[in-house]
């Protein structure tokens, strides 16, 4: 059998750095630097072979096929992974007043799913002391199989939308895409309350409540959920029981008082997860202030482009004709990348996902040549070689 590492290669998509290997059973996997220390767990018998997924899978609850699911002891260790097909291309469903407010949402592919969450773990954008908890991003695993159109659940008007939104990303609507999440140890908000005693009136007014501040902390950091709900927000193990104990005080008529400034002090200081990324995206103004700070920072990195900067395990130093580029795979369309210079920051901003497909005006009647501005506000002319 085919071992994972045989052939591995490092590849760039939207920002984020994967291990791109060929999986035993000829799918595609794709590692973050989360995952790569632990590579052999993720080869496909040892976490995706049918009887031992049938036989260790929990179907968590949700709206989509998500499951909880440990690897096989490798080393004397296994990982809980939580599992879950993307839903690109597909009708969202949720509630009336959700579509309301959010009428453009659309399910995120993996690759925008990865990469919001990536950049919201690192939180540069809004307040300081707000820190927004995440699952650790793992993998994404592309089996090799294709459905049927008719078994796939997506539209294709969709599918060409998020494609319009990421130029140059390639998405196989026949094909399932698999995000794997590392498991948080803990409870969500609606089983906290179930060690709480209150009736059922008060339980849903506080998780409206919660789930409102906790919506209100992810908008001042810059980001939006479309289907935000109570069940997203997770405890840990130990916060959980704090609250459980906190409830057996012997004043029990005061108990629950407490349980509940407890939950809501734990949520003012940021103790708590938030999980289920689908539906995430950016604010209006945390999108818009990206793409100015992407500009910027272009324009400083084309002034100093001869300057040699650190090089990315994914790049590399050449010269051709004298002339010195930074080299990479552009793994959104299979295709080679050479950047003029010796800075290797400039290499995302020419990766084919950020100008490829934006809107252009052609500028010879005779020849392919292109005026566009690049998702990162760039003006930018490209032409095809003869």
């Amino acid at each position: 059998m085919q071992n994972l590492t045989s052939k591995k290669s490092l590849v760039n998509v939207l920002g984020v750095v994967y291990v791109h290997t060929k999986t035993s059973d000829g799918g595609d996997l794709y590692l973050t630097r989360f995952a790569e220390p632990y590579a052999e767990h993720f080869e496909i018998d040892n976490w995706y072979e049918r009887n031992w997924f049938n036989e260790h899978k929990i179907r968590l609850i949700g709206t989509s096929s998500v499951y909880r699911v440990p690897t096989k002891e490798i080393n004397g260790e296994s990982l809980d992974l939580v599992v879950k097909n993307c839903r690109v291309g597909e009708d969202v469903p949720i509630e009336t007043h959700t579509l309301q407010e959010f009428c453009d949402a659309e399910f995120n592919s993996p690759w925008e799913e990865f990469a919001l969450v990536m950049e919201m773990q690192e939180g540069l954008y809004g307040p300081r002391e707000i820190k927004v908890k995440t699952q650790q991003p793992l993998a994404i695993y592309v089996p090799p199989e294709k459905m049927q159109p008719w078994q796939s659940g997506r539209s294709r008007s969709k599918i060409n939308r998020i494609r319009a939104k990421t130029p140059g990303i390639d998405l196989d609507i026949l094909k399932q895409y698999k995000l794997i999440y590392k498991w948080i140890k803990g409870k969500n908000l609606p089983e906290v309350f179930e060690r709480i005693d209150m009736d059922d009136e008060e339980i849903t007014r506080h998780l409206k409540a919660i789930n409102y501040q906790a919506l209100s902390a992810l908008g001042r950091k810059g980001y939006l959920v479309a289907d935000m709900k109570p069940e997203h927000i997770i405890f840990s193990e130990a916060d959980a029981l704090r609250i459980e104990e906190t409830g057996r005080s012997q004043n029990n008529i005061d108990a629950y008082k407490r349980q509940v400034e407890l939950l809501y002090q734990l949520i003012k200081d940021g103790h708590y997860s938030v999980v289920d990324y689908e539906l995430l995206l950016r604010t209006v103004e945390h999108d818009n202030e990206v793409k100015n700070s992407r500009r910027h920072h272009y324009l400083d990195d084309q002034r100093d482009r001869f300057k040699p900067t650190s090089l990315p395990a994914h790049l590399k130093r050449i010269e051709i004709f004298g002339v010195p580029y930074i080299y990479g795979h552009a793994e959104s369309t299979g295709g080679h990348l050479w950047v003029v210079g010796e800075n290797a920051r400039l290499f995302d901003y020419f990766l084919p996902e950020r100008w490829r497909k934006t809107p252009s005006l052609k500028l010879s009647d005779k020849k392919e040549v292109f005026y566009t501005i690049t998702k990162d506000n760039i003006h930018l002319v490209w032409k095809t070689s003869r």
